[in-house]
């Protein structure tokens, strides 16, 4: 495992093995999926194989019930989505009282079921999937009646951003970046109001949130066997989980071998098959909810995705993972400006099989 990685201390594990009837466990690992500060285990027992999560600390200042809400919504999500029959992880209450939610000190963990699998493979049968069980998932979601109503959350309209992306020269200490980070501000407060005047907040209810092929573990015939990560459960417009699961799958990045001074060292890749393939999944699951959709707002919602994706770390930490912030700005101000260009052809791709 990576450095940057959190992990369970010393005995940690054992302690957290205890309060679940896993009978013996034979063996346990670390297994390096998902968020950095999220630490996961692979355990093999007599009783099948289980992934142990010590969910990631909340933000500084966040109250710790507010915290804990949030992920007792999202277990709720989770099971009212398998008693749905969608595809997701099994997951275990403990042995005393049958919470699926486990609270130690001031962590928190979860245990679930191991689905085995594969990554995804950029075929348009996976694409075409993926796409296809988003849309089950937000019809499931639309009867979800939470006991906590969880927190408006998107990428579209963050009502900081802008702020956020203005202040970056300052935050990173690289006064060069300003014209940068003010045409990304621009670019992000132009893409919002396109697409709030195409009327994407018309249909808002509870979503994933983070629907990315890294969270998805298909069959070997490409359909979807679980999908993962639910911690990003919110309520947000569908048009714009949608259309940011259908970016995520058609993207891909490339690295680069001589990189120029102050670019990123990886460049993307957008595929309009894939991109068109996710987009009639989702149309096939849910014609009804599809022809909802405020077609001309794609290209909008896809350029503020890839403007927060960047930004919003990038700020936080000066890095976007193992990647300096700098190269990574002016390489999403390319590609926002592309989707800016083609938004004709973006919503095209996303009607047309």
């Amino acid at each position: 495992m990576s450095d940057d990685r959190a992990r369970f201390s010393t005995g940690e594990l054992a302690v957290v093995c205890s309060r679940y009837d896993l009978g013996q466990v034979r063996s346990a690992r670390p297994f390096a999926a998902g968020s950095r500060a999220s630490p996961k285990a692979l355990l093999l027992t007599e009783r099948g194989a289980f992934i142990v999560k010590r969910r990631a600390a909340p933000p500084p200042g966040a109250a710790r019930v507010d915290h804990l809400h949030r992920i007792a919504a999202s277990h709720e999500v989770v099971l009212h989505l398998a008693a749905r029959g969608v595809p997701v992880p099994r997951l275990l209450g403990t042995r005393d009282d049958h919470n699926t939610m486990l609270q130690l000190s001031e962590h928190v963990y979860e245990v679930y079921a191991f689905v085995e699998g594969r990554a995804y493979d950029r075929s348009t049968a996976a694409a075409a999937a993926s796409g296809g069980l988003l849309a089950r998932c937000h019809n499931a979601m639309r009867t979800c009646a939470l006991s906590w109503t969880p927190r408006r959350r998107s990428f579209h309209a963050h009502p900081h951003l802008p702020q956020i992306l203005r202040a970056l020269p300052e935050t990173l200490g690289s006064p060069e970046l300003a014209e940068v980070a003010s045409d990304l501000a621009e670019r992000y407060e132009r893409a919002s109001r396109a697409a709030t005047d195409c009327g994407v907040d018309a249909i808002e209810q509870v979503v994933h949130g983070d629907w990315h092929p890294g969270n998805l573990v298909f069959a070997a015939d490409n359909s979807v066997a679980v999908v993962l990560d639910f911690d990003a459960v919110s309520l947000a417009p569908v048009l714009a989980d949608t259309a940011n699961g259908a970016l995520q799958f058609a993207l891909r990045r490339r690295t680069l071998e001589n990189p120029a001074p102050n670019r990123a060292p990886f460049a993307v890749d957008f595929d309009p098959a894939l991109f068109r393939a996710f987009w009639g999944g989702y149309r096939e699951a849910d014609p009804k909810m599809s022809s909802r959709f405020a077609w001309s707002a794609v290209s909008h919602l896809c350029a503020q995705a890839i403007i927060a994706e960047v930004a919003l770390p990038i700020a936080a930490t000066g890095r976007f993972g193992r990647y300096s912030g700098t190269g990574v700005l002016r390489l999403a101000r390319r590609t926002a400006a592309w989707m800016e260009s083609h938004a004709q052809t973006l919503a095209r791709w996303a009607t047309n099989p």
